[in-house]
């Protein structure tokens, strides 16, 4: 069962957006995935628009900063999703605090980790698509 709820969003207008963006994101990242439960948090976030937190094997709670709204909030939610694809496939682990990228090797001189790389180059394209839908 994928079971995506929303709280602390101010309007039902808010809450609908956010589960149609991310039904979206898991149909073109996750076409197969049966088995999801995530909570999106609007709440007041430090240092970020968002985070994705992994609770467990297909649990997350994705936060994301109440103030955004428009294209900026569709892309934070889309970037947050790619999080939850890249920790469902192992792309992603969380070994004691810190994040450890599988796919391939962490080049010193890259100022992003890879996966933030990632996240950004598709929620660009994920964007894109969600607009000529």
């Amino acid at each position: 069962m994928i079971d995506l709820t929303v709280r602390g969003a101010r309007s039902e207008k808010k809450r609908k957006l956010t589960i149609d963006v991310a039904a979206f994101a898991l149909k073109k990242l996750m076409p197969r995935k049966k088995e999801l439960f995530i909570e999106f948090t609007y709440k007041n976030v430090d240092g970020a628009e968002g985070y994705c937190l992994h609770i467990d094997k297909d649990m997350f709670e994705i936060e994301i900063d109440h103030k955004m709204k428009d294209d900026d909030l569709i892309t934070c939610i889309l970037h947050e999703m790619v999080h939850v694809k890249q920790y469902c496939r192992s792309e992603l682990i969380q070994e004691d605090e810190s994040s450890v990228w599988m796919k391939e090797v962490w080049p010193d001189d890259d100022m992003y980790p890879p996966w933030e790389r990632e996240a950004y180059q598709k929620q660009e394209e994920l964007l894109k698509a969600y607009h000529a839908r």
